[in-house]
């Protein structure tokens, strides 16, 4: 055997998943540390290469991305005979993805319930918080919206979030004793 107890001269492979507030600076961070490592950052390139497997445009993954479907929504776009793709589907893909770049490492994943389904032992799970105010500015900056409509993103968006998390992982994304770093 291996002196680190894996079989193998191959070290595990190491990923790093961040889980982030709307308006944090989540995807900033993560991309400064990929470019650092030289790692691929997966953030809505996930949404690309599930689309891709899944036949369908991006936009129709982008309505249960990190958000809870409605059984009524996905019943009405079946009747209508609607291209989508439910969240079950989603969520199936999703997982096997992540497991997938989890085995894969060298890289760094943004959302999704990742750091919820990669080994503990291999992977950095980091948590991004900033103060409402200052994430309430952010989202106006980037996405071009007044105070009322980026509070009304912010809070909409991390509620979704939570929303998409709890029932999936069983967790709670803001307890910090999911994280081994927690930054403010």
């Amino acid at each position: 055997p291996h002196p680190s107890g894996h079989e193998g001269s191959h070290p595990p492979r190491f990923t790093i998943a961040f889980s982030r507030e709307a308006g944090s600076g989540g995807q900033l961070v993560a991309h400064e540390v990929g470019r650092r490592l030289d790692w691929p950052v997966y953030d809505h390139k996930i949404l690309e290469k599930l689309a891709e497997g899944l036949h369908v445009g991006v936009d129709r993954l982008e309505s249960v991305d990190e958000r809870p479907g409605h059984w009524l929504v996905e019943a009405l776009n079946a009747f209508a005979a609607v291209s989508t793709v439910s969240e079950v589907t989603y969520f199936r893909r999703l997982l096997r993805m992540l497991l997938d770049l989890g085995d894969h490492g060298n890289c760094v994943i943004v959302g999704r319930g990742a750091l919820f389904v990669l080994p503990v032992e291999t992977t950095l799970r980091v948590r991004l918080l900033a103060t409402r105010k200052d994430r309430i500015a952010l989202i106006g900056r980037d996405r071009g919206l007044n105070h009322s409509e980026a509070a009304s993103f912010v809070e909409t968006t991390d509620r979704e979030r939570i929303r998409f998390i709890k029932p999936h992982f069983h967790k709670d994304p803001a307890d910090p004793q999911h994280y081994d770093l927690v930054l403010n």
